[in-house]
């Protein structure tokens, strides 16, 4: 099973050493991004400025009380590590399944100048994989008439 990153998995920093969930990949490097070129903790990781960044919202502990997130943190990869308790199967991850749902409910709702938008979103924002995804059922919709399950 990879350890890739991907927006739904709960990860670790490992500078401060809290619970975070990835809600996109930025569509910056570490280089590129302000909030991660020439920081200090970045400079401890060893970022590479061709790194991929991505946006995290901290995650409640014991201690927090339950709000809803105000905005999201910008981290490099070298940063984050998966927290492991959150692979859901051995075959497929639970964020990958709701991933692949949603995304086939956008392309079927989606006329095609909608998909041709979401399709430059995604790839913008999330990995190659998910857009890959978006891409196969955007041409399956179009054989077979954006029909859903």
């Amino acid at each position: 099973m990879s350890d890739e990153i991907l927006a739904g998995d709960v990860v670790i920093d490992l500078s401060q050493k809290v619970p975070l969930q990835v809600v996109s990949r930025s569509s910056k490097t570490a280089g590129e991004h302000e909030y991660t070129r020439g920081d200090r903790v970045a400079e401890m990781f060893g970022v590479d400025p061709a790194e991929t960044v991505y946006e995290c919202v901290f995650l409640p502990t014991d201690d927090d009380q339950i709000s809803p997130p105000k905005r999201t943190y910008s981290y490099p990869e070298s940063r984050l590590v998966r927290f492991p308790s959150e692979r859901a199967t051995s075959l497929n991850r639970f964020q990958t399944e709701l991933r692949s749902r949603t995304l086939r409910m956008l392309v079927d709702a989606a006329d095609n100048d909608l998909r041709a938008s979401i399709l430059a979103l995604v790839e913008d924002v999330y990995d190659d994989r998910t857009a890959e995804l978006l891409e196969e059922l955007a041409e399956a919709g179009d054989v077979s008439g954006g029909d859903s399950e």
